[in-house]
C-alpha cells in the first residue's frame, strides 16, 4: 500500500553554547539538542571534516558514529539536517518540491553513491537538495518483530528549512493480538485467502487443485501489482550503463590528428 508522507528537513542551526567531545560523545555546557538533531551532520569550529550523529542523549549530548572524536577545547557546533525517518520501505515515484516552488524532482541514487559524496572534501556538501536515497537504519529494538526502518536521506544537505513530498511503500508489523492485520492487508487479501484455501485442499478426503489453480492465479496479480513502479529510474545508481543499450553512442572528448 502506498501512502503520500511529507518530509521536514530545517535549516542549519550554529549553536551558541560551546562543546568538548569524548570517544564520541559530544557534551554541550547547556541544554541545546533536540531528538532531531540524530537526523544531522555537525561541523564543529575548531574541527575539520564533518560528523554524521548518530542518536541524542538527553538535551545536553550528542552521540557520534565515529567513537574516535576526542577533543577538549571547546568550541561552537553546526548542524545540518541531511535525513528523516522514512515509514515506509521505499520510494514509488521520485521524491519532490512542493508545488509553491520551480524546483523538478529529486534524482534517486544508492545510498553507497550519496556516502562518497559526503566524504569528499572537494564536494559542496551545502546547498539546494538534487538527489535522495533510501537506506535502512538500525533495527528499531523498541519494536520486538517490526520491520527494519528506514531513514530518507538528501544531498548537497539542505542550506535552509525544505518540505520535500513522496509516496513511500507501507510495511505492516508483525502480527500479535493487537495488529491482525497479516502482511499484505487488503492488496494481496485473496491472494493470502486463496493460499490458506489450497492449503486446507490438500488435506481434504478428496483430492482437487481447484483452489490451488486460483492461488497461482491471484499470486501472479500479486507479483504483478508489487512490480508497479519499480522500473530502473527509481532502483539506484546505475554504473553499468545498461539502460543505454542500443543507443547510438558519441564520443565526448576531443579527438587530433596529426598527418
Amino acid at each position: 500500500m502506498k501512502k503520500r508522507f511529507a518530509y521536514r528537513f530545517y535549516a542549519p542551526v550554529t549553536t551558541t553554547t560551546t562543546c568538548t567531545a569524548s570517544n564520541g560523545t559530544v557534551t554541550f555546557s547547556s541544554s541545546t539538542v533536540n531528538t532531531t538533531y540524530r537526523h544531522t551532520v555537525v561541523k564543529f569550529t575548531n574541527q575539520s571534516g564533518y560528523y554524521q550523529v548518530k542518536n541524542t542523549n538527553g538535551s545536553t549530548q550528542v552521540v557520534l558514529w565515529d567513537p574516535s572524536v576526542t577533543f577538549a577545547t571547546a568550541t561552537t557546533a553546526t548542524f545540518y539536517w541531511n535525513r528523516a525517518d522514512c515509514v515506509g520501505t521505499g520510494a514509488n515515484v521520485n521524491l519532490y518540491y512542493g508545488p509553491d516552488t520551480n524546483n523538478g524532482p529529486l534524482k534517486q541514487v544508492n545510498s553507497e553513491y550519496i556516502m562518497n559524496l559526503e566524504q569528499n572534501q572537494n564536494s559542496l556538501h551545502v546547498g539546494k537538495p538534487a538527489m535522495y536515497s533510501i537506506a535502512p537504519a538500525t533495527w528499531p529494538i523498541d519494536k520486538g518483530v517490526a520491520e527494519q526502518e528506514f531513514h530518507v536521506q538528501i544531498y548537497p544537505w539542505a542550506d535552509s528549512g525544505i518540505t520535500l513530498y513522496g509516496d513511500m511503500r507501507l510495511n505492516p508489523d508483525g502480527m500479535s493480538d493487537d495488529n491482525d492485520i497479516p502482511l499484505g492487508g487488503t492488496t494481496h487479501y485473496e491472494t493470502i485467502v486463496a493460499s490458506c484455501l489450497a492449503i486446507a485442499e490438500e488435506f481434504g478426503d478428496t483430492p482437487s487443485s481447484k483452489y490451488r489453480e486460483l492461488f497461482m492465479q491471484r499470486l501472479s496479480a500479486s507479483i504483478m501489482m508489487d512490480r508497479t513502479g519499480m522500473y530502473p529510474s527509481i532502483l539506484g545508481y546505475n554504473g553499468d550503463a545498461s539502460d543505454l543499450v542500443g543507443q547510438v553512442k558519441t564520443r565526448n572528448v576531443t579527438v587530433t590528428y596529426t598527418p
